[in-house]
């Protein structure tokens, strides 16, 4: 497939802070356990690069496109830290037990970061945060993703020091097993993982682009083989999408997310204007 078109513009997501602005998106289906939502949002409102506010904050929507903050919910779902240390790069996942799963870090602004999960039954009430995994240096831990497989879940995360993606699994959400290493990517930063037809698919976020990458079904899709990633946006990997000339995703498009049904994917987005404004948008297409 070639490369998607830019949302023309960015969504309306509101955020407790009321600028409208922010940053990593991570959706998740979730029919049922909110009325009248299909899809459950975790993000962070990010005005103007304030990491004070970047609190993991939930939206819900019926189409992907109309968002709203649910009955029952006070954004943000997780209070802003004591002291100067702040949150980012939440992360949902519905878990075998069928209990919602919020993962984000903690940065105390000492150069280390801690992954932390709280859990709900009913996308409305959130546990206490509990510590799951402390990293010495934080660039050695970004953008975890986590999905269901094989009767667990798999989380994939960013070395941004060592450009790699490496992944975790885990029975309960909570014990991890040791990394293992996905692939190298030159500048590798966010990435959003999904499992579909067999096929671990990745869209990677580095620099300035995002790219997509797929794995299976003839492959392991776990990660021990670290060979037979497929790019799925053009010959060498070519982004599937970049910045716009001048729309409001001028200046860099940054950590998306995904859904793929049958031969279709659909992508929410963050980006950063000329502006200095952070927005999400949406945009979608056919894979080949």
């Amino acid at each position: 497939m070639g490369a998607l078109r830019n949302a023309a513009r960015p969504l309306a997501i509101p955020t407790y802070d009321g600028s409208g602005q922010c940053v990593h998106p991570d959706v998740v289906e979730i029919p049922g356990m909110l009325t009248n939502a299909r899809f459950l949002m975790a993000y962070e409102p990010y005005p103007f690069s304030e990491r004070k506010f970047e609190n993991p904050s939930l939206v819900v929507s019926g189409d992907g496109l109309v968002w709203r903050v649910p009955a029952g919910v006070t954004n943000p779902v997780v209070k802003r830290p004591p002291g100067t240390g702040w949150y980012s790069d939440g992360a949902l996942a519905v878990a075998p037990d069928g209990r919602l799963n919020l993962y984000f870090r903690f940065n105390s602004g000492l150069g280390e970061t801690t992954l932390l999960r709280s859990t709900s039954t009913d996308g409305a009430s959130w546990s206490s945060p509990e510590e799951l995994l402390h990293f010495p240096v934080s660039g050695r831990f970004a953008s975890p993703s986590v999905v269901r497989d094989r009767g667990g879940l798999l989380m994939l995360y960013v070395d941004t020091i060592a450009e790699e993606v490496l992944g975790v699994v885990s029975r309960d959400g909570r014990r991890w097993s040791q990394p293992e290493h996905v692939l190298s990517f030159p500048r590798a930063w966010h990435v959003a993982a999904r499992v579909a037809g067999g096929c671990l698919y990745l869209l990677l976020n580095a620099t300035k682009h995002l790219y997509l990458l797929r794995r299976g079904p003839d492959q392991d899709c776990h990660f021990r083989d670290p060979r037979g990633w497929l790019p799925l946006s053009g010959n060498d990997a070519a982004p599937i999408l970049s910045p716009s000339l001048k729309g409001w995703d001028s200046r860099q498009v940054y950590r998306g997310t995904f859904l793929v049904r049958g031969s279709w994917i659909r992508i929410w987005y963050s980006a950063l204007a000329a502006n200095g404004k952070w927005r999400i948008g949406y945009t979608a297409g056919r894979l080949d």
